[in-house]
């Protein structure tokens, strides 16, 4: 199916509206459409929101387009392990990317913690935008020696601490902000094509 011409309602959620490079960031979004909603059965995709469908393709491409160290894998079978604090607005749909995609040809492992205080060294976790800024912190500071990275829903929290966060565009769109120095202080590597879809925080 060519999706580069197919009229989709959730084409314009993921554009971001770029002038420097309008053709590729729109190939980035037909990607991450793609990504999504070929990782998932199409009864659970149609009842999916747009914005779940957006943000599980986002936090699926971060970890296509992140390096980690090498010390976050045992060996070449150990697979990325994924993170969420309490419950999300994903619908459901991170956990069936987990099941049926594979990240560099390694698996991954989804975990939802009831509190930080069950954080394990992890690639990625997921904070939700109704943890409070208390409970941000804490996230925040148990996660701060390790190569996590910390993706944010909340407006401000790139900028207190997290690596990447979700914003909403005046346009009505949904972006990805990413904090530089704190990727860098957590040893992690974004390739160009996320930095060009993302607002850099801290460049």
């Amino acid at each position: 199916m060519d999706y580069s011409s197919r009229k989709s309602p959730f084409l314009p959620w993921t554009v971001c509206r770029d002038k420097r490079a309008p053709d590729r960031l729109a190939t980035v979004a037909i990607v991450l459409l793609v990504a999504i909603l070929a990782a998932c059965p199409v009864s659970v995709a149609d009842a999916a929101s747009v914005e779940a469908k957006v943000k599980s393709a986002y936090l699926y491409n971060l970890l296509r387009r992140t390096t980690w160290p090498d010390s976050m894998f045992k060996d070449e079978n150990s697979p990325y392990r994924v993170a969420v604090l309490g419950r999300d607005n994903l619908e459901g749909l991170l956990e069936k990317i987990a099941k049926k995609k594979k990240v560099n040809k390694r698996s991954i492992v989804f975990q939802r913690l009831k509190s930080i205080d069950q954080y394990q060294p992890c690639h990625m976790l997921y904070v939700p935008g109704y943890v409070t800024p208390e409970e941000q912190q804490a996230v925040l500071k148990k996660t701060s020696r390790t190569p996590c990275l910390v993706v944010g829903d909340t407006p401000g929290f790139a900028r207190a601490g997290a690596t990447a966060n979700f914003v909403d565009r005046e346009d009505g769109t949904i972006g990805i902000e990413l904090n530089l120095p704190q990727a860098k202080k957590r040893h992690l590597k974004f390739d160009q094509q996320l930095l060009e879809v993302a607002e850099i925080l801290g460049d």
